[in-house]
Parts: C-alpha cells; sequence; structure tokens
C-alpha cells in the first residue's frame, strides 16, 4: 500500500525521537516531572516532529541520483512516491509545524523552526557537498531541538548539557553514514568527509570520536551534579554500547544495520539517562 512509501520516507522513528526529546528537554530544562501546559508542550513535540521528516522528504528528494547507487530501495528511487508528492508533503509538513506554532506554542519557538527549516532545506540543496561544516551542521540542528524545548520554561540554559551530546553522537552518525555510503559517492563525485579522508581514516576518526564521546559523558556527574543514577546507567546503557560500536564498525565486513541500531538505541537510552540523572 503506497501510504507505507510515504511513512518510510518521513523516517517514523527519527521523528519519534525527535517528539520525545522534547518532552524529554522540558523535563531536564526544569529538573523535575513537568506540570505545566501539556498541550503547549505536545503541541510543540508535534511540530518538531514535523519538521524533522520535512527534512527527511527533502534530503530524498535531492538525494535521487545518488540513492540510486546508496540505497535503492528509497520510495522516490523506486517510484512508489513522485517528486511532485514528495514536495506537496514537504512543504506541507513545514507549513503545518509553523501555524502550529505561531498560533497555539511562541513566536520565539516558530522562528526557531522557521531557521531550522531553512537550514534543512539549504543542507539538501548546498551544504551537504561541504566535508565537515556539513557533519557539524547537522549535529548542531539535531541538538537544537533540546534548546527549543527548553525555551518553553524558564531555564532554558540547562539543556546545553543534552544539546552538547545529542549534537555529538549526530555528529558521528553522520560520519558513520558517509563511510557507509562512500562507494555510491564517489561515483556521483559527492564529495563527503568518507571520500576526502579515504574509508579507513574516516573510521579512525570515528572510533577517536567516540572515545571522546564516552569520556565526556561522565562530565554532568562531574561537575552539574547529576546523580549517581544518572552515572551507573550512562555506563551502562551508553558507554558500553558505544564500546560495542567501536568493535562492530572495525570489523572487515561492516554490519551498517547493528551500526545504526546501536547509535539510535543509544541516543534514546541516553536521553533517558538524563532524565533519571536530574529526577533521581
Amino acid at each position: 500500500m503506497r501510504y507505507r512509501s510515504f511513512i518510510r520516507i518521513l523516517r517514523p522513528l527519527n521523528m519519534f525521537i525527535t517528539f520525545i526529546s522534547v518532552w524529554g528537554g522540558v523535563i531536564i530544562a526544569k529538573g523535575t516531572i513537568y506540570t505545566g501546559d501539556y498541550l503547549r508542550v505536545f503541541l510543540a513535540s508535534i511540530s518538531a516532529a514535523f519538521v524533522a521528516g520535512a527534512g527527511n522528504v527533502i534530503n530524498d528528494i535531492k538525494d535521487v541520483e545518488i540513492d540510486k547507487a546508496n540505497n535503492k530501495m528509497r520510495p522516490l528511487v523506486t517510484g512508489e512516491i513522485t517528486e511532485k508528492e514528495a514536495y506537496v508533503l514537504y512543504f506541507s509538513l513545514n507549513i503545518i509545524a509553523l501555524a502550529i506554532l505561531i498560533l497555539f506554542v511562541s513566536n520565539t519557538l516558530f522562528y526557531i523552526a522557521l531557521v531550522t527549516e531553512i537550514l534543512l532545506f539549504l543542507y539538501a540543496l548546498l551544504l551537504k557537498f561541504f566535508p565537515f561544516f556539513s557533519n557539524v551542521l547537522i549535529g548542531m540542528i539535531t541538538g537544537l531541538v533540546f534548546i527549543y524545548a527548553g525555551l518553553l520554561t524558564d531555564t532554558w540554559w540547562y539543556d546545553f548539557t543534552p544539546f552538547f551530546f545529542a549534537a555529538e553522537i549526530n555528529f558521528l552518525r553522520e560520519l558513520v553514514k558517509d563511510i557507509e555510503d562512500i562507494k555510491g559517492d564517489q561515483a556521483n563525485d559527492y564529495y563527503t568527509m568518507a571520500v576526502f579522508l579515504g574509508e579507513k581514516l574516516s573510521k579512525n576518526m570515528a572510533v577517536a570520536f567516540t572515545f571522546i564521546l564516552i569520556g565526556s559523558t561522565s562530565l554532568p556527574y562531574l561537575y552539574l551534579n547529576y546523580s549517581e543514577a544518572y552515572l551507573y546507567s550512562v555506563i551502562l546503557f551508553v558507554d558500553i554500547p558505544l564500546l560495542f560500536f567501536i568493535y562492530k564498525l572495525l570489523q572487515k565486513d561492516t554490519n551498517y544495520k547493528v551500526i545504526h541500531f546501536t547509535l539510535k538505541a543509544s541516543m534514546i537510552l541516553g536521553l533517558i539517562s538524563l532524565l533519571l540523572g536530574v529526577l533521581v
């Protein structure tokens, strides 16, 4: 059924992670279970998820030729969705997201979402062709969802901690995707960081960056008064899976499905660890 193709192009798991990140960001900023305007937070979460989904759609539209080599089952490549239909979906999601924010949430979040939409469009159109900068940009945009969430409270600056970790792990995810797609990108003269550095050096860079990420996970406990529950959970549910990620990445026949699952699981479990750090 065609509706499944529209769901696939949106990347529903990524949208869900964005949705729950807003709720998590509100709780982390407040330092306690949120007892305010639940409808306002829900609408802000929906809007953020729509912006994320729209970003996935425009990326697929602009990547059709590259996906013919790297991701042959994408709906636009297989013809399950036409380019016109994809553009209708893209603009609809963006417009609905902005309308919800300006009408029911706040002008500040409206402008953050608008800037995010513009950056995601520019990334899909042009900025992704700049090695390293494009990876950093996506990491920053992904982390921005926590600042966005924090602005629903009066203590938004506490969300710089999840912003930092989200930016780190999504930079790593982007680098891994570049490594996975290196052959197709080379064939299409698409100079990602992995193409620029080569597969071996890119993997070594990913490993080094992962160790930096693991080393930084203890900082909230050491310097920001996060609880012991945070420390134990982040070691068990984030650091150990990241060590497993390194092991799988360095294998000769790298299983990228397992790697992507590990990183996404680490993102969700990392958010849970942060929540435990402020609540327990």
